[in-house]
């Protein structure tokens, strides 16, 4: 088995939190609702434009969130564009010894 080289650092599982992000567990949730809405919408062959008329907002700022510039999107915001296109999302809250969990499960 190989050790870890010199100047590796193993992630923490979260992307977010290894790069120092504020708030990493809001960041990784907004990635995976941001995931599932650009898999919807290749999946059902939209165009942006489409999409965007779907979601009530341009066709601009839906390219935003689906190239993973989703920072000024809300998860209540990018939820509510899953389920305008008939998803269901779950958020479960559990408690935790140490930092807190948030886990959001798209069905």
């Amino acid at each position: 088995m190989m050790g870890i080289r010199k100047g590796i650092i193993p992630s923490c599982g979260n992307i977010f939190a290894d790069l120092g992000f504020p708030y990493p567990e809001e960041e990784l949730a907004k990635s995976q609702l941001a995931y599932r809405l650009a898999t919807i919408i290749e999946n059902r062959n939209l165009s942006l434009k489409e999409a965007a008329s779907l979601l009530g907002i341009s066709a601009e700022d839906l390219s935003l969130v689906v190239t993973g510039q989703f920072g000024e999107f809300t998860i209540d915001r990018l939820m509510r564009f899953l389920t305008a296109l008939g998803e269901d999302v779950e958020i479960t809250v559990r408690s935790t010894q140490g930092n807190a969990q948030l886990h959001i499960a798209l069905g």
